[in-house]
């Protein structure tokens, strides 16, 4: 499906730390499905977890295993995407724990 296609471009993206210089990443967002968006939000959750977790595991070291190491592009990565999927969502529990963790991660 198309939809799931482009979550999953979005995904290349994110796994080999290579980030749209000229447009916002949430722009990848636009006009996708609310059942796409929904497996979107599942996974950018889903890594930003993992990254809560390793980062307490080994701190700062974590931005090593990325191509892009710079924690702050990271950052606006997660909070672009997320400013989208907020918009789309609204308060839900997933939103605010995406939340609270954007805080934790890259506060």
């Amino acid at each position: 499906h198309d939809d799931v296609g482009k979550c999953n471009q979005i995904e290349d993206i994110d796994h080999h730390g290579q980030f749209i210089a000229q447009a916002e990443p949430g722009d990848h967002l636009a006009g996708l499905e609310r059942d796409a968006l929904l497996i979107c939000l599942g996974d950018k959750l889903a890594n930003i977890r993992e990254m809560r977790r390793d980062l307490d595991a080994c701190g700062a070291a974590l931005w090593e295993r990325f191509n892009q190491k710079d924690k702050s592009r990271h950052g606006w990565y997660y909070g672009s995407l997320f400013r989208v999927l907020e918009e789309v969502f609204g308060d839900i529990p997933e939103i605010r724990e995406y939340r609270e963790l954007l805080e934790y991660v890259f506060g």
